[in-house]
């Protein structure tokens, strides 16, 4: 034995399992804390036996121990640390002792062949990812002792089809993401909080009954719940977070309490109190045709991210089309901008790939960052006069030329970035910036003209518009003009010719970024 465990100096301590070859171990009596990664990979072992004297299983004490089938913990033991037995992967069953008060971080994550466990009553705490990954794991106890259950603690528990939540659980934080067989849970009226993807990709939860101490429904919560049919909002809620329903295809009804002072639901939308905001269209808003009510003011955040309408009248009651209002509808057609909006948010239409056409009133003044990103189809657009800034144009293949407003003095961040049809464009006079990537990948683009306005061209603006033959430069001013390193990057710098004013080819063609091109000639 001697040989086989390497001990602290008091003999309380096992430190390493000097050997490696035995599949069952016993570790012997007067040992009080089995150390850290002390057998941390030993892949042939199969069990091992605990004496009553062991009080401690450190951090990583049996992590990857891929092949332990069974373990004997005994009573004498009330700490389990971190990842102690993480990755045993063959593990099928295991008793926590009476002893025990928490369950480490990450403690038995991996342990893919676990079936039931039994939390025994001295347990309060559960921390984050305890059983993260038990993709075997079909039910587990859990006794009203327990007072904090951890982020991810029963994570991608694939097999676990029911759950009771202990009485004293104020919140729900992502515990039970990928929980794909879970049908059912009984969540208790101490609950305050659905946290961020609590619920997320549970695609077999049928029904869930929030109770009236619940005030806030977090981001993502109930993400790809793709069985839910229906789900009860109580008066208590106050916040309903961004894409809390996204993925749930079976949705049919959102049923909001009336007494509930924050939200209300009406004919498959959830709507602000006062009807004024649409917070919410679920996925199962089917219609081709969506008409939006007289007296809304806003499209909020996500509204209608996802959902299969075809088309969308909008009132001129509508002021602003938030964040990723239409986000993802990929069968949206056809949509009429009212006079009356003045703000199209960030992502608004991002990856509307049905989209060939939209107008834009001149009383918009804001189109936010990729506004249109990813509009596969879109062929044409037309800008309001009013804004300061464009952009939000990347990847859509299909645009081939566009107007820019005369208002407008920046082009954007990656503005029409990828935009592999964009033959034409003009850069009106009054442009000061033309942004990081604006035209990059834009390979049909075949000529440009700078006007003497621009102040600054940033790194990477043109980069890879393999077809440009000539750019028209018009500043006499080129040390104070502002340009980044690879601007022109993967232009063709032989062929394409660069048009400089008259008298300032030799100060081009020293220049560094400029200096490139072969073709230099005075206009």
């Amino acid at each position: 034995m001697g040989n086989l465990f390497k001990l602290s100096e008091d003999g309380r301590t096992l430190i390493k399992v000097s050997s490696r070859i035995l599949n069952h171990i016993t570790i012997p009596s007067g040992v009080e804390v089995i150390g850290e990664s002390a057998f941390a990979r030993y892949k042939v072992l199969l069990s091992v036996d605990i004496p009553d004297t062991v009080t401690t299983i450190e951090e990583y004490a049996f992590y990857g121990c891929s092949s332990l089938q069974s373990i004997n913990i005994p009573n004498s033991v009330n700490t389990i640390e971190s990842r102690a037995f993480s990755g045993c992967k063959s593990l099928q069953s295991i008793k926590i002792p009476d002893s025990i008060t928490e369950i480490g971080i990450s403690a038995f994550e991996g342990c893919k062949s676990l079936q039931s466990i039994d939390i025994p009553n001295g347990v309060t705490r559960i921390e984050q990812r305890a059983f993260s990954g038990c993709k075997s794991l079909q039910s587990i106890k859990i006794p009203d002792s327990v007072t904090e259950i951890g982020a991810y603690a029963f994570e991608d528990c694939k097999m676990l089809q029911s759950i009771k939540i202990p009485n004293a659980i104020t919140k729900i934080d992502r515990m039970f993401m990928g929980c794909s067989s879970l049908q059912s849970i009984d969540i208790p009226n101490g609950v305050t909080r659905i946290e961020h993807r609590a619920f997320s990709g549970c695609k077999s939860l049928q029904s869930i009954l929030i109770p009236d101490s619940v005030t806030e429904i977090g981001v993502y919560a109930f993400e790809d719940c793709k069985m839910l049919q229906s789900i009860n909002i109580p008066k208590s809620v106050t916040t309903i977070g961004v894409f809390a329903f996204v993925g749930c295809k079976a949705l049919k009804s959102i049923n909001i309490s009336e007494e509930n002072q924050h939200y209300a639901s009406i004919g498959g939308l959830i709507y602000s109190k006062d009807l004024t905001k649409i917070e919410k269209a679920f996925a199962a808003v089917k219609q081709k045709t969506y008409r939006i009510p007289a007296g809304v003011t806003t499209i909020g955040k996500c509204a209608f991210d996802s959902c299969t309408v075809q088309s969308i009248d909008i009132p001129n009651s509508v002021t602003t089309i938030d964040e990723y209002a239409f986000y993802g509808c990929k069968s949206l057609k056809n949509i009429e901008i009212p006079a009356s909006v003045t703000t199209i948010a960030r992502g608004a239409f991002a990856g509307c790939i049905s989209l060939k056409h939209i107008d834009l009133p001149n009383s918009i003044t804001t189109i936010g960052e990729c506004a249109f990103v990813g509009c596969e189809k879109l062929q044409s657009i037309n800008l309001p006069n009013g804004i300061k800034k464009v952009g939000g144009l990347l990847n859509c293949t299909s645009l081939q030329s566009i107007d820019i407003p005369g208002s407008v003095t920046i082009i954007d961040y990656a503005a029409f970035k990828g935009c592999t049809s964009l033959q034409h464009i003009t850069i009106p006079d009054g442009i000061a910036e033309i942004g990081q990537y604006a035209f990059c990948g834009c390979t049909s683009l075949q000529s440009i003209d700078i006007p003497d306005s621009v102040t600054k061209i940033e790194l990477w603006a043109f980069e890879n518009c393999t077809s440009l033959k000539s750019i028209h430069i018009h500043s006499g001013e080129i040390d104070t003009l502002d340009i980044g390193d690879y601007s022109f990057e993967g232009v063709d710098q032989d062929e394409c010719i660069l048009y400089v004013p008259e008298g300032m080819k030799q100060m081009y063609s020293t220049h560094p970024v400029f200096g490139s091109f072969k073709q230099i000639v005075e206009e």
